[in-house]
């Protein structure tokens, strides 16, 4: 049933009567317009939901990024400190094998020196015994 003045109306105006039915006008029932902008706003609502989606996962994508920048920059000041480290482990190594070689084989050589020398019968100034007065 329409309204006297729902006839003079066009375009896509929308209205209600007091019971929330649409109301009849020159280009038709309203009902498809509130579809239309049912469907528009639930359009509007999922290009809000998969955007906000998009830029989540791209915040997650720059903070895995800096993440692997840091380890990479920890990584190099790791290196740097192990390459100090060596080099300064180096010469303790060696001074201790030094060390080691000093203590435990010079005086053995030297022993053995004295036995080959008294063995031979030359004299030496450490066989030399103190005199009691």
């Amino acid at each position: 049933m329409c309204r006297p003045c729902a006839a003079s109306l066009t375009g896509t105006r929308f209205g209600a009567d007091i019971f929330g039915n649409p109301i009849q006008t020159s280009s038709g029932s309203q009902r498809a317009i509130f579809d239309a902008y049912a469907i528009h706003a639930e359009l509007e609502a999922e290009t809000l939901r998969v955007e906000a989606a998009v830029r989540t996962q791209w915040y997650r994508l720059y903070v895995l990024e800096k993440q692997i920048e840091i380890a990479l920059a920890n990584q190099e000041l790791l290196q740097s400190l192990i390459d100090v480290a060596k080099a300064k482990a180096w010469p303790v190594v060696g001074g201790m094998t030094v060390e080691l070689l000093t203590l435990f084989v010079v005086p053995v050589v030297i022993a053995a020196f004295k036995e080959f020398k008294m063995n031979l019968g030359m004299h030496d100034r450490h066989w030399a015994g103190k005199e009691e007065a």
